[in-house]
């Protein structure tokens, strides 16, 4: 990750700042060459979302959803894995309950929010087969990089936290070093806990995504099976908008500049939901800090969800992926 002075423009291309990450998602030559026509033209593959659909329900992910029949939600904010990224936050940010893994932690607060009005949401790349309860199916990924991942950013906030802080900080965004340290801790702690994360080998990581379709079986939808072409990292920090993708698709026809959007102005939201939904959470009695001090709680949860879609994106990008605050 490389760190220099932020250009001032509209959006702001992040000039140099890029996040050299250890996967293989990065842009191909033609992309790199129409990276300023994407910047002129990126406030129009943006549109408007109103409540309930102001927290992250959608992924990250730059590719176009196939909705089910009946499904009328409209593309709502997004986040590393959609709520998934809440149910993180919730899990680093040192709060009691009484779920025995993450997946049912997933569920836990997927149910609060739900009962609280709240849409909740992620991605699967196959719901049919996810439904069939077949426990034998030899390929246990949902298709879902934050999930089927979640061993390695776990372990990459556990050991480069501060790292990742430190390029947040090079995009505004600033994060306290009592969250780097405290989520730092809760991820070294996740990774010597036995099946508190989903494991590859195990269907766990089915499980994280069963768990969101029983609270709401509209939650999931299915991404075009094209592969990944994402070729900037977009900073959303537009209140009441989130990324169109079929809109940015059709302005650059066959040539694909999708990118990885990730709205920060819903993650604030989503801090005050999740604090609102586990005061709600008589029935599991559940003794959440946010009741404590409202604001520093809330503020945590912000940073803890700004170090996860991070340190999901480091894990997923290559090297010289862009950086573009809007």
């Amino acid at each position: 990750m490389k760190e220099t002075d932020p250009v001032i423009e509209t959006p702001r291309y992040i000039e140099n700042a890029t996040l050299d990450g250890i996967g293989y998602i990065a842009p191909r030559e033609y992309q790199r060459q129409r990276l300023p026509e994407l910047l002129t033209k990126l406030d129009q593959a943006y549109t408007t979302v109103q409540a309930p659909y102001l927290i992250p329900y959608m992924c990250m992910d730059g590719r176009r959803i196939e909705r089910e029949p009946g499904d009328t939600r409209p593309d709502g904010p997004t986040a590393a894995g959609g709520t998934l990224t809440l149910t993180v936050a919730r899990d680093l940010s040192g709060y009691d309950y009484v779920a025995s893994d993450l997946a049912s932690l997933h569920y836990e607060l997927a149910s609060d929010l739900l009962d609280n009005g709240y849409p909740v949401g992620g991605h699967c790349k196959n719901i049919p087969s996810l439904r069939t309860g077949d426990r034998n199916v030899t390929d246990h990924s949902t298709g879902c990089w934050a999930n089927d991942n979640m061993d390695i950013i776990y372990r990459i906030l556990s050991e480069r936290a501060t790292d990742i802080a430190q390029f947040a900080g090079v995009c505004d965004i600033a994060i306290s070093r009592s969250t780097i340290d405290m989520v730092s801790q809760a991820a070294a702690d996740r990774l010597e806990r036995k099946q508190w994360l989903p494991q590859p080998d195990d269907g766990g990581l089915r499980l994280v995504a069963e768990e969101l379709d029983e609270v709401d079986r509209t939650a999931l939808v299915e991404l075009t099976s094209e592969p990944h072409a994402e070729c900037a990292v977009i900073i959303n920090t537009h209140e009441h908008t989130t990324i169109d993708r079929s809109a940015l698709r059709q302005m650059f026809d066959e040539q694909r500049m999708d990118v990885f959007s990730i709205d920060l102005w819903a993650l604030r939201k989503a801090a005050y939901a999740i604090g609102a939904s586990c005061e709600a959470d008589s029935d599991a009695q559940v003794a959440c800090r946010i009741s404590e001090s409202s604001e520093a709680a809330s503020e945590e949860l912000y940073e803890a969800m700004v170090l996860y879609n991070f340190a999901a994106l480091f894990s997923c990008c290559g090297r010289g992926m862009p950086v573009v605050v809007r």
